[in-house]
């Protein structure tokens, strides 16, 4: 009778401790789960940040891709019905007071090719200087390159590690006429993406 109880008790802590270990393996194993995916940032406010790319009546923008030292890519369109000349553009993550691009930010200029060249002799706080810049003809889309972005902190996006989002606005200033300074300046688009390389 005693030695029967001792047996009994013995599998009863045999059958536990197979229960301990089949479970415990499990939930070993799904917490190194957990604990990468929040190394990678997979359970971080930015990670649910999609990357979209909305232009503003006249305006398209497709496929954005951010690059932490190459700066911002997309394609931009303009169908406002007149041809926009030496147009500069500027990529902030807020907008000054008059909405505007913030204080920090600055003007680029666009070769024919599209390629943005940071000109940090036009702030945005000040009328953009008589440049020559690219002409946007009505229907046409061009690729931009090389846009440094400013977030809201004015920050550059060129100090950016891959997976981080940034929101904000590019901003387009251009002149209706062949022999104008860019004085129209105007939001074309809003923008959130995430670094990539």
């Amino acid at each position: 009778m005693f030695g029967k109880k001792i047996l009994e008790g013995r599998e009863r802590a045999q059958s536990a401790m197979e229960y301990l270990m089949t479970y415990g393996w499990a939930i070993l194993i799904i917490a190194i789960v957990l604990a990468i995916l929040f190394k990678l940032g997979v359970f971080s406010g930015a990670s649910l940040t999609g990357t979209s790319c909305l232009g503003s009546p006249g305006f398209s923008c497709s496929n954005p891709v951010l690059s932490s030292t190459a700066g911002l890519s997309f394609s931009l369109g303009q169908s406002t019905g007149s041809e926009l000349y030496n147009v500069l553009i500027a990529c902030s993550g807020s907008s000054g007071a008059a909405g505007y691009p913030a204080d920090g930010t600055y003007w680029d200029t666009l070769s024919s090719g599209g390629a943005a060249t940071p000109n940090n002799a036009l702030p945005v706080t000040s009328a953009p200087a008589s440049t020559a810049s690219l002409n946007l003809a009505n229907g046409q889309s061009v690729t931009v390159s090389n846009v440094i972005c400013y977030d809201s902190s004015n920050s550059p996006t060129t100090g950016y590690t891959i997976g981080q989002s940034f929101q904000g606005y590019i901003w387009l200033a251009y002149s209706t006429s062949s022999t104008g300074t860019p004085i129209q300046t105007q939001k074309a688009i809003t923008i959130s993406v995430k670094a990539t390389s």
